[in-house]
């Protein structure tokens, strides 16, 4: 099983953890946790991340307090499957998940987080705040236009 979230929620030594994210100049990339690699990726801050829809063993979002998240198999964590249950500390697979962040948006397993919006013009995906709508309501990036509407 596979835990995804702030590793600040499930890693009781934080310091030790917090050092070697130091080591690393505070950036994304791989550190080494418990003989495991873990790599570690932010998109810009603490919140909260939901994806409808997608298949996991437990949960469709994701809490961030340290501005970092990550993918750990549960043999690293000290927390137990229970405890991030009841209380509500991430996500849980039965493989590990395939994440990435492009244009500000957390994709897990191709899944898109739900602040992203996918361009009526060019079906490309970004954060909503990268969108304008015209008036028939539609989302188009700054590069396109409706050509349905009187703003055509």
């Amino acid at each position: 099983m596979w835990y995804f979230g702030d590793p600040c929620y499930v890693v009781d030594d934080w310091v030790a953890f917090w050092t070697k994210l130091k080591k690393n100049d505070w950036k994304d990339g791989e550190i080494e946790w418990c003989g495991q690699t873990i790599e570690i990726m932010s998109n810009g801050g603490d919140g909260v991340w939901r994806f409808e829809g997608l298949d996991t063993a437990y949960g469709n979002e994701f809490g961030v307090d340290a501005g970092i998240f990550c993918a750990m198999p549960m043999s690293v964590l000290d927390k137990t499957v229970e405890e991030i249950r009841e209380r509500d500390l991430g996500m849980l697979f039965k493989q590990e998940p395939e994440v990435y962040v492009k244009n500000g948006i957390v994709f897990i397993n191709d899944t898109p987080d739900s602040s992203a919006e996918e361009c009526e013009g060019c079906n490309s995906v970004d954060d909503s705040g990268n969108f304008t709508w015209c008036n028939c309501g539609y989302a188009f990036c700054f590069g396109c236009d409706c050509t349905e509407c009187e703003e055509a």
